[in-house]
This record gives C-alpha cells, sequence and structure tokens, in this order.
C-alpha cells in the first residue's frame, strides 16, 4: 500500500511510550541489570504492545479496502472487504502480531542490555547514574519506536498478504524508499526491487536496519 500517513503521529506516540518505559526502569535500577531488564518488558506491554496493535489493525483494514478496489481481488473480500468476515479474523489476529512483536522486543533489549552493562565501571558512577546515560537514552527510544513503527507496518501487511494468497489471489510488492540523500547504502539498491529481490534477506520487509522507513507497494499479479 502507499506510505503509511499516519506513521509519524505512531512514531511520536511510540516514542513518548517509550520514554514511560525508560522511566518505570530507571526506578528500579538500584535492583541491577535484570531487575531493569523485568520492568522494560512490563511497561513495553503496557505502554509499546497496545500501539503496535493499533498500528496493525490499521493497516490490515486499509490494505483490505484498498485490495476490495482491485477487480482480481474484490470478488474474493466481497462488497465491504474492510468489515467482512477475513477482516474480523486478521484484526482478531493483529493482537497475537502485537504480543509477539512486543515479546520480541522486550527480549532484544534485555540482550542488549546485558551487553551493554560489561562496559560499566563502578568505580567511575553508579549503576543508576550509568543506566540512565546509557540505557534510558532518549535517543534509543525514538530509534525503537521508529524501527517497531515499520515493523507492525510490515506485519499488518504480511498477515493480509499471506490471507489473500490463501484465497487464491497471488501478491506482488515493490520495495519503496525515499530516494533521498538520507537513504542508505543498504536499502537504495532495493528500491522499486520486487519480492524476489529481497525476500531471502528480508521476508516480511522493512525494516531493514535500524531506523528504517522504507515501505512496500502491493498489487495483484
Amino acid at each position: 500500500m502507499p506510505e503509511f500517513k499516519d506513521r509519524t503521529t505512531y512514531e511520536e506516540r511510540m516514542t513518548r511510550a517509550m520514554q514511560d518505559v525508560f522511566e518505570a526502569a530507571a526506578a528500579v535500577a538500584a535492583d541491577g541489570i535484570e531487575a531493569v531488564n523485568a520492568a522494560i518488558k512490563t511497561a513495553l506491554k503496557k505502554y509499546v504492545g497496545p500501539i503496535l496493535e493499533e498500528i496493525q489493525r490499521r493497516v490490515i483494514i486499509i490494505l483490505l479496502i484498498l485490495f476490495g478496489d482491485d477487480d482480481r481481488t474484490s470478488s474474493v473480500l466481497g462488497d465491504k472487504p474492510g468489515e467482512g468476515p477475513v477482516a474480523e479474523d486478521l484484526t482478531k489476529k493483529a493482537a497475537n502480531r502485537a504480543k509477539k512483536q512486543t515479546d520480541d522486543l522486550g527480549d532484544q533489549m534485555a540482550d542488549t542490555n546485558r551487553s551493554w552493562s560489561q562496559d560499566w565501571n563502578p568505580d567511575e558512577q553508579t549503576f543508576q547514574d550509568w543506566a540512565r546515560d546509557r540505557l534510558f537514552d532518549p535517543s534509543r527510544g525514538e530509534t525503537v519506536a521508529i524501527t517497531e513503527t515499520t515493523t507492525a507496518i510490515s506485519l499488518g501487511e504480511r498477515d493480509v498478504v499471506d490471507r489473500m494468497e490463501e484465497l487464491g489471489v497471488e501478491i506482488d510488492a515493490l520495495w519503496i524508499t525515499k530516494r533521498d540523500e538520507r537513504v542508505c547504502p543498504v536499502c537504495g539498491p532495493l528500491h522499486n526491487q520486487p519480492i524476489s529481490q529481497w525476500e531471502n534477506d528480508f521476508p516480511v520487509g522493512p525494516p531493514a536496519h535500524p531506523r528504517c522507513r522504507c515501505f512496500l507497494i502491493y498489487f495483484a499479479r
């Protein structure tokens, strides 16, 4: 589908949610890295998970409606593609997808935190101060917000594409970048390339790296 027009709003909401996550983790930093990791996982489920589910639900409905305008797919989706049984089933599935994405994010952050904590020198600063500077940096929260927004969009789209193919409709996609001076060396060569050129490396599409804002345009073959 075209670039998700509300993604900037969701990135901002996710950034604020990550601030809440870091505040919850900072409150228990005196108890060490595992307390921080546990707090992050709990706070992600509270503050971030609902936003990820909302993104996926919206993406699913938007993509179904777009497919419903195509003569080749309208007969499969019916007169109200955003309200029919396919939409109902996929929006329910979004809850499980978002939960897994949230759990995966918590595990990834915990692994990173443990790795970074090896650099902490107790002779130079307290763990709380080190964690504030290293683990709870606002730029890290922004990176998570951008990356996970892109991931949620791709996961929601992938569920629709998988269901359409189950219904006998073949779907292809093109990888789209901003095509400006900020496009990275990884994504630049992927611009306007079909699935066959990137699915082995990126099975569900973007993100190709942290802070990736690429997106896919889908069409029925």
